[in-house]
């Protein structure tokens, strides 16, 4: 279930809806998240809750990559290359990994959990 026109995946119990990226992260950490942990979508699509796509960040750093990989996709889009989005598709883990090392900051991948 999806609602409005917010791209995430939601499940309903109890009269709550519930974001499913979170309910799969605490199912596979036996826990419930913090307000300070952000579930990441590797491959930037917010329907894809495939246990290998899910990182668990700090929400502030987890605002600080998106910043960066906006600010990485204008500089490809602004290069004229002949097909920007497949490429940045393949280019968006790289960086992202790049940039969460050189930042020196943890992430929890849950498909090394599983």
């Amino acid at each position: 279930y999806t609602c409005g026109t917010n791209p995430y995946v939601y499940n309903a119990e109890d009269d709550q809806y519930l974001w499913q990226h979170r309910k799969i992260a605490e199912s596979v950490l036996g826990r419930v998240l913090t307000y300070n942990e952000v579930v990441h979508h590797v491959d930037g699509n917010p329907r894809n809750n495939m246990v290998d796509n899910l990182w668990i960040m700090p929400r502030r750093q987890h605002g600080r990559l998106h910043l960066v990989l906006r600010t990485e996709r204008v500089i490809f889009e602004e290069s004229k290359n002949e097909n920007p989005a497949n490429c940045w598709d393949a280019l968006r883990d790289q960086k992202t990994t790049t940039w969460l090392e050189t930042a020196g900051v943890a992430v929890t991948k849950l498909s090394d959990i599983r």
